[in-house]
């Protein structure tokens, strides 16, 4: 496959060891925690989990720093993760835009086939600290309405203590949660369709693509807003509409409250970060910055020769070790 193409794009530290192996040009797209904890740091943690999340010795650390060096170019999405990819490299290119399928993810979407008998809210991301469950469900517990919430059931289990910390909140769940089956990608817009308004994660303070796609289906979006984060589009910082823009339980919860009760608030919410995504998810404007970015790295290409002999085999060498 390698010799049918001049640029590779990977999305993953196993997608691009694979890729260096290979004898590829590639690009690395990064996205959460691969660059906020890459592999090649040492006991590199993050603020909410004690142990690293890696315990890689020094040849595996430096066979991965030599993977990120010998991409041809690293690009990421949002002020948070670029200033942590600029640290790493010179050369580090952002790109806020994102592509969304809008065949799948649009106002017009034909809801599932299932039986609501009151509000009905969505969350399909993972349980766990890292997307805020347990921050959520605190505030749930504090809602004077009554309404019922769909909770993926998927927890966080990429290590160890991520999985015991997600098993932990799981026994925490609240009365109105119902734990529903994990549902494809391509159907999960009909159940944002489906219900009246979407759950989102409330730890990191951006948005991810669960918020991203329900906002496209023009359903209110609740999702943590950092309002220091803000997205870099045309040459301009925009700030997200996105609500709350704080973690405190109380407030969360009479924001979830106010969904509920007004009809006017939540279509006015809805208006917003739609607009807001329309404008994020541009499919000519996000291609016009690809392009962007596949030029300048087909240059590079150009002027920087393959990976030689020496190296190739040296890369083996540590991989081994």
């Amino acid at each position: 496959i390698k010799n049918q193409f001049d640029i590779c794009i990977v999305s993953s530290w196993s997608t691009a060891r694979l890729a260096y192996f290979a004898n590829l040009n590639y690009i690395i797209y990064f996205v959460g925690h691969d660059i906020r904890t890459p592999p090649f740091e040492k006991n590199n943690t993050v603020d909410y989990f004690e142990k690293s999340l890696f315990n890689f010795g020094f040849f595996e650390r430096k066979f991965y720093r030599e993977v990120l060096n010998n991409a041809v170019s690293c690009v990421t999405g949002s002020q948070e993760l670029f200033s942590y990819l600029k640290k790493y490299r010179n050369d580090a290119y952002r790109i806020d835009r994102v592509f969304v399928d809008p065949t799948i993810f649009n106002p017009n979407i034909e809801p599932v086939l299932h039986k609501k008998t009151k509000f009905t809210f969505f969350s399909p991301q993972r349980i766990g600290v890292e997307k805020g469950t347990h921050i959520l469900w605190d505030a749930l517990k504090l809602c004077k309405n009554d309404f019922d919430v769909l909770q993926i059931n998927w927890i966080d289990d990429r290590t160890q203590e991520s999985k015991i910390t997600s098993e932990k909140i799981l026994k925490t769940i609240p009365h109105m949660v119902t734990l529903i089956d994990k549902i494809p990608h391509s159907e999960i817009g009909k159940y944002y369709s489906f219900v009246d308004a979407v759950l989102g994660e409330m730890m990191t303070g951006h948005t991810n693509s669960i918020e991203r796609e329900a906002a496209l289906c023009k359903k209110p979006v609740l999702n943590y807003n950092d309002p220091n984060m803000k997205s870099f589009l045309d040459g301009k910082e925009i700030s997200s509409p996105f609500l709350p823009q704080t973690q405190n339980i109380n407030e969360l919860s009479e924001l979830i409250d106010k969904i509920v009760d007004s009809q006017k608030f939540r279509e006015d919410l809805a208006k917003k970060e739609y607009a807001f995504m329309m404008n994020l998810t541009n499919l000519e404007k996000t291609s016009h910055e690809w392009d962007e970015l596949f030029l300048k790295s087909y240059l590079k290409c150009k002027i920087k020769n393959k990976i030689n002999f020496y190296k190739k085999y040296k890369s083996k060498f540590l991989f081994l070790i």
